[in-house]
This record gives structure tokens, sequence and C-alpha cells, in this order.
């Protein structure tokens, strides 16, 4: 059940990130990070945490 969910909330987020017009897309990344390192999945966790690290401005140093 809970994996399940897992997915299906992998899956809209993938999709959401995907829109172009959806500002807060660097969180969403984090939070399927998130969901990959649940799974075991390191890889595609690092991946994604990498892909939301980038979308922080380098003038926010202390958020990076």
């Amino acid at each position: 059940m809970a994996n399940e969910m897992a997915n299906e909330a992998l899956n809209t987020y993938q999709i959401i990130v995907k829109n172009k017009m959806f500002p807060n897309s660097g969180r969403l990344k984090v939070n399927i990070g998130n969901i990959y390192f649940k799974k075991k999945d390191y890889n595609k966790a690092i991946k994604y945490y990498r892909m939301a690290l980038d979308q922080v401005p380098s003038i926010q140093k202390e958020t990076r």
C-alpha cells in the first residue's frame, strides 16, 4: 500500500516538474529524491537532489 502511494506521488511530482510553468519545481525534485531514497534507489535520489540544488541561485549560498 505505501509503495503504491509512493509510486503515485512520484508520477504526480514528475508530471508537475515537467510543467515549465510551475515555479517551485526545485522543492518537488527534493521530494522526488526523498522517495527514491526511501526506495533505496540512491543513484536516482542523488540525481534529483543535485537537480534541485542546481535551481538554487548562486546568491543564496546559505541555502546551497
